[in-house]
Formats: structure tokens, sequence, C-alpha cells
């Protein structure tokens, strides 16, 4: 097998796993949303919409949306870029606001901790990238050695390669 066949089946299975199976969701949600409270479709596809108003059925998609999108964020955009951050902050702030404004789950409970959630990814995503950006312009090896110290060490190395490789 030469390289070119494998990056050929990669963007081919990149590509179903990205569109497809989000477009087979929608289809089969589609297709079945007349007849959400049926008893043969709860049984069958009750997993995508069970935990949700009946109005906001389609809200698990939106959550596959946001994590698609912070996907192609993570991996598409240079970790030295300022839109970066931007961005994926930008979509946490997004679905924290979508969130707060639907209150999509059956249980009030189940909406609460969503916010929170939310709350606590946002906030610990900007302070994990404000302290490596403070902790890296004080020397390149304070932000390593600090996260070494802050999350273990395994056999002696660190989880990232190189002192200038930031974690996120």
């Amino acid at each position: 097998m030469t390289w070119d066949y494998l990056a050929g089946i990669s963007a081919a299975m990149l590509a179903v796993y990205t569109a497809g199976i989000p477009a087979v969701f929608v289809a089969i949600l589609l297709y079945y949303k007349r007849r959400i409270g049926d008893p043969l479709v709860l049984d069958k596809i009750g997993f995508f919409f069970v935990c949700y108003k009946p109005e906001y059925f389609w809200f698990e998609l939106a959550i596959i949306a946001r994590r698609l999108v912070l996907a192609v964020f993570i991996s598409v955009i240079p970790h030295t870029s300022l839109a970066r951050p931007t961005l994926i902050v930008v979509c946490f702030l997004a679905a924290l606001a979508l969130q707060y404004w639907m209150w999509p789950f059956k249980r009030l409970r189940d909406n609460v901790l969503e916010v929170l959630a939310l709350l606590a990814i946002t906030i610990t995503f900007v302070a994990q990238t404000t302290w490596w950006d403070r902790a890296s312009l004080l020397h390149p090896a304070v932000g390593y050695y600090s996260q070494v110290l802050a999350f273990g060490v395994g056999n002696g190395k660190s989880m990232w390669a190189t002192p200038t490789t930031p974690s996120c």
C-alpha cells in the first residue's frame, strides 16, 4: 500500500465522518419528526431526542455541530494564530448563549448542569490559554516544566514533545 492510497482512504473516511454521519442523523430526525411520540420511534431513535423538550428534538445535532466546529478550529488553525483561541471562545460563548436562551432539556437540572459545564470549559480554556502564554513569555521552558509539574510525568517523559509545543 502506498501513501497516496492510504491518504485517499483517510480523506474519504474523514468526509464520511464529518459530513455523512451528521447528514444521516438529520435525515433520520426529519423523517421521524411527526412521529416523535410514537413508541416504535422512541424505541428505534429515542436516544437522539428523549432528553429534550419536543420542540427541541433537533438539539443533539447542534451539539454535534459544536463539536465538529471545535475540532476544525483546533486541527486547521495553527496554534500560533490568535484566531484559534478567539474562535474557540466565541464557539463556547455561542453554545452557552444558545443553551441559556433555549433551555432545551426536559429537566431543569440538565439545563443548569449544561450551562455550568459550558461555563467551566470556557473559563478553563481561557485560563489555560492565558497561563500558557504568560508562562512561555518568561522562558520557553517555564511553561513546559510547569505543565509537567501540574499534570505529571510518565516514565520520565513529558506529555509534550518539546518545550515550545502548547498543550492545546
